[in-house]
C-alpha cells in the first residue's frame, strides 16, 4: 500500500502546481482505470466538499471504482448515497441491479432491475440481468448437491488467490499476496499485489497443506497467472501482462525438466496473423490443442475462447469456438479428459457474475454449455473450475461471500454416501421385544452380513449403493420373516428407519403346537383343483416357508360331514395334496413337506346346520411337526 500513498501524494502535489483539483484528479484516475488510486482521490475531495447535493455523480463514480475491483458492499453503500444525493442517471438503477444480483439480494436487484426497465424497457443488458435474477431464485428448489464445497483457507489470503492446477502431486495457483512474493509493487488497478504463480503441497501425514512457497523459474515482476501444463511435452503456458497497469497482456511458454526440477525461462507465443491481445490458456494433454480468451473483432462479442492447432513449433489461425460464445464474456476454459471444456460466461443465463459451465463433445461436436449450478456456482464471479482424474475431487476458484479475500481457492469432492438400515424385532402378541434374533442381510453383490438384536430388540446394517438387500429374522421356537429393500439410485446419505418413513420392523410369531388355519383356500363343488383366489393365502405361506427355513408341516384338509365318510376322506387327501403340490412348485423343497386328508373326523362344528358353520369345518390347516 506504500507505493499507492506516495504515487497519490505525488499526483496532488503535482495536480496542486498545475491548479488541479482533486476531484478533477480523482476524475482522471477513473479514466485511466486507477481505480483504486481514484477512491483516495474522490474521498480527499469529499472531505474538502461535504455537501451531498453537489456529489451526487462522485458517489457514482466511487461505487463504480469499488464495482470494478469487485468490492459489491461498498460499492451498493456508494450507490445508495448517490441515489440519495438525487443522482438519477438510469445507469445508476442497472449498476446497482448487478450489484445487488452479485451480493445475492435478488429480491432487491430485482426491485432496482425494474426501475432501470421502467425507462429503458428495451436495454438487452437489462433484460439479461432480470433473467439471471430469475434463474437464481428458481435454483433454490434444486435438490442437495452430491459434491461438497470448502474454502481451502490455508491458501488463501485477503488478496486474489485463484487458479489452482495440478501439477505432479502438487498444485499451482495464482496469488496477488505481497507476503513471499518478493515483489512489494501495488498493482494500481485494484491495490492488490502484481500476481505471481505458488506452489502448495498437501502433507497427507498431517492432513494439511505445508506453506505455499513461490514458484520460482515463471513468475516475473508483473502480472503472471492461470497456468496449464502439456504433461507429454512438458511445457507450461500462462498469462503474463506487463506495465504498472498490466495493459499488455501475452501468452507465455516455459519447459520443464521433470528430473533438475527446473523451469527454462519463459518466452512470449507469437500467434499467427493478427496481434491482438490473447490470455488464459488450456491446453492438451498432448500439447497438440490450445484454448485461448480474445476480444477479437471478428468474435460474437465480448471476450471469446478461440480453438488453435498446434502447425509444427508454431500455431494456427485461432477458430471461434461459436457454440462456447455469446456477445457478453466468455473466459477461463480449462480443457479435461480430451471430452469436456469448463469455462466461465457472463451472457448465458446464470446466477449472478460468471457462472461455470460444462460443455463435451458428442459425435465431434461441442454441446452447449451447461450451466453447473450449486454449489459451484453463486451469486459471485465463479471460474476456473480443475477435476483431478477421476472426477471425484478438483478445485474451482470463487469471490463468492465468506471467503477470505477477494478470489479465493475452493476445493471440491463428491459428498461420502452414508445407507444405513435400522429395524426393530418384537414378538407379535405381547410386542415384546426379542433379544437375541438373528438377522441377516443379503445382497444381489452377494455380500453377506449378520447380527443380533439387542436388549430392545434392535438392529442395525451399513449398506452399499446400487445393491438389493433381503433381510431375514430367526429365532428358534419362532417362524422367521423377511423383507426386501434397495439402495439403487440413491444419490444421498439415508437411514431407513421408521423415523424416515421405513419399515423394516418386525413382529414374529411363536411357532403353536396347534393347527394353523390357511385363510380363504376355496375349491369348487367336488373338485380338488385350487381356485385362483386360494393363491394369495397360499404364497404367504409359501414365503413363511422361505423364511423358516428348518421347519417342517404337515397339510391337513377337512371336510365337513355332509356325504359319504369315505367320499369326504378321500376328497380331503386329495385336496391336501393340491396344496403340497403348489408349494413344491414354488420351490419349497419335498422333503419338508407332508399331506393328509381327514374327511369329517376332526369337525370344529358338529352336527353343523348353516353354511358358515359347514365352512368352519371345511378347511386347510398346517401343522409344524418338528418343533
Amino acid at each position: 500500500m506504500k507505493s499507492t500513498t506516495i504515487i497519490i501524494l505525488m499526483l496532488l502535489t503535482v495536480g496542486t502546481a498545475w491548479g488541479q483539483s482533486r476531484k478533477e484528479l480523482a476524475d482522471k484516475a477513473f479514466e485511466r482505470k486507477e481505480y483504486y488510486a481514484a477512491i483516495d482521490l474522490y474521498n480527499k475531495h469529499l472531505e474538502k466538499d461535504r455537501n451531498a447535493a453537489n456529489n451526487g455523480e462522485v458517489y457514482f463514480n466511487v461505487a463504480e471504482c469499488y464495482r470494478q475491483i469487485l468490492e459489491y458492499k461498498e460499492a451498493l453503500e456508494w450507490y445508495n448515497k448517490a441515489q440519495a444525493a438525487q443522482y438519477e442517471q438510469p445507469n445508476l438503477h442497472f449498476q446497482k441491479g448487478r450489484v445487488l444480483l452479485n451480493l445475492g439480494e435478488y429480491s432487491e436487484a430485482k426491485k432496482a432491475l425494474d426501475k432501470f426497465l421502467e425507462t429503458q424497457p428495451n436495454d438487452k443488458d437489462g433484460l439479461r440481468l432480470k433473467t439471471n435474477v430469475d434463474f437464481a431464485l428458481s435454483v433454490k428448489n434444486d435438490p442437495p448437491s452430491l459434491f461438497t464445497v470448502i474454502n481451502e483457507q490455508l491458501l488463501n489470503t485477503s488478496m486474489s488467490d485463484y487458479g489452482a492446477y495440478y501439477f505432479e502431486d502438487k498444485v499451482v495457483f495464482t496469488s496477488s499476496r505481497m507476503e513471499d512474493s518478493g515483489n512489494d509493487k501495488t498493482y494500481m488497478v485494484d491495490g492488490q499485489g502484481f500476481s505471481n504463480f505458488f506452489l502448495a503441497n498437501y502433507n497427507n501425514e498431517g492432513k494439511t497443506w505445508d506453506k505455499p512457497t513461490k514458484l520460482d523459474g515463471i513468475s516475473s515482476t508483473f502480472n503472471d497467472g492461470v497456468f496449464t501444463y502439456s504433461a507429454d511435452t512438458k511445457m507450461a503456458y500462462f498469462t503474463q501482462c506487463s506495465g504498472e497497469k498490466g495493459e499488455k497482456c501475452r501468452i507465455m511458454q516455459s519447459s520443464y525438466n521433470a528430473s533438475t526440477k527446473l523451469w527454462n525461462a519463459p518466452e512470449p507465443i507469437n500467434f499467427p496473423g493478427e496481434q491482438v491481445e490473447m490470455v488464459h490458456p488450456t491446453v492438451s494433454k498432448d500439447g497438440n490443442w490450445m484454448w485461448v480468451v480474445s476480444r477479437k473483432a471478428d468474435g460474437k462479442g465480448g471476450s471469446d475462447i478461440w480453438l488453435l492447432e498446434r502447425r509444427g513449433l508454431g500455431w494456427g489461425e485461432p477458430v471461434n469456438v461459436e457454440v462456447f460464445n455469446t456477445e457478453y464474456d466468455e473466459a477461463y476454459p480449462v480443457y479435461f479428459n480430451d471430452t469436456t471444456i469448463y469455462l466461465s460466461s457472463n451472457g448465458f443465463t446464470g446466477m449472478g457474475g460468471l457462472d461455470l459451465f460444462v460443455s463435451v463433445k458428442r459425435d465431434g461436436q461441442w454441446t452447449k454449455p451447461s450451466n453447473l449450478r450449486a454449489p459451484f456456482n453463486s451469486n459471485a464471479d465463479d471460474f476456473l473450475m480443475v477435476f483431478n482424474k477421476d472426477k471425484s475431487e478438483g478445485y474451482f476458484s470463487s469471490n463468492r461471500n465468506g471467503g477470505k479475500g477477494s478470489d479465493d481457492v475452493y476445493s471440491f469432492f463428491t459428498t461420502p454416501i452414508n445407507l444405513t438400515l435400522s429395524g426393530n424385532v418384537k414378538d407379535v402378541d405381547g410386542l415384546i421385544p426379542l433379544k437375541g434374533v438373528k438377522v441377516y442381510l443379503t445382497g444381489s453383490d452377494g455380500s453377506l452380513d449378520s447380527t443380533l438384536t439387542d436388549a430392545n430388540g434392535n438392529y442395525s446394517f451399513v449398506l452399499d449403493k446400487n445393491v438389493d438387500y433381503k433381510i431375514n429374522v430367526s429365532l428358534p421356537e419362532y417362524f422367521g420373516d423377511s423383507k426386501k429393500l434397495t439402495t439403487q439410485g440413491e444419490l444421498y446419505s439415508k437411514d431407513f428407519s421408521k423415523g424416515t418413513g421405513y419399515d423394516f420392523d418386525f413382529a414374529l410369531m411363536r411357532i403353536p403346537k396347534t393347527e394353523i388355519t390357511i385363510d380363504d383356500i376355496y375349491y369348487d363343488y367336488n373338485s380338488a383343483v385350487l381356485r385362483s383366489e386360494s393363491l394369495g393365502s397360499l404364497d404367504k405361506l409359501v414365503k413363511l416357508l422361505d423364511d423358516s427355513p428348518d421347519v417342517q408341516v404337515l397339510i391337513n384338509s377337512h371336510s365337513d360331514e355332509r356325504g359319504d365318510d369315505m367320499y369326504n376322506l378321500k376328497l380331503s387327501e386329495e385336496r391336501a395334496k393340491s396344496v403340497l403340490d403348489y408349494l413344491i412348485s414354488k420351490g419349497i423343497n419335498p422333503t419338508r413337506l407332508t399331506s393328509k386328508g381327514w374327511g369329517e373326523t376332526a369337525l370344529l362344528v358338529k352336527n353343523a346346520q348353516t353354511e358358515e358353520e359347514h365352512q368352519q369345518n371345511r378347511r386347510t390347516t398346517f401343522k409344524v411337526v418338528n418343533q
